[in-house]
């Protein structure tokens, strides 16, 4: 049974974690952290 039908705080979707990732590039590119050369 998967885990957000056995708690309701879980959610159904990864969406928030992925949004998240995704700022933390956003910030990486705009710094110049990582940059491929």
């Amino acid at each position: 049974m998967p885990a957000f039908l056995r708690n309701s705080s879980v959610p159904s979707d990864k969406n928030q974690a992925e949004r998240n990732l995704r700022m933390m590039k956003i910030k990486e590119n705009i710094s110049g952290i990582f940059r491929n050369e």
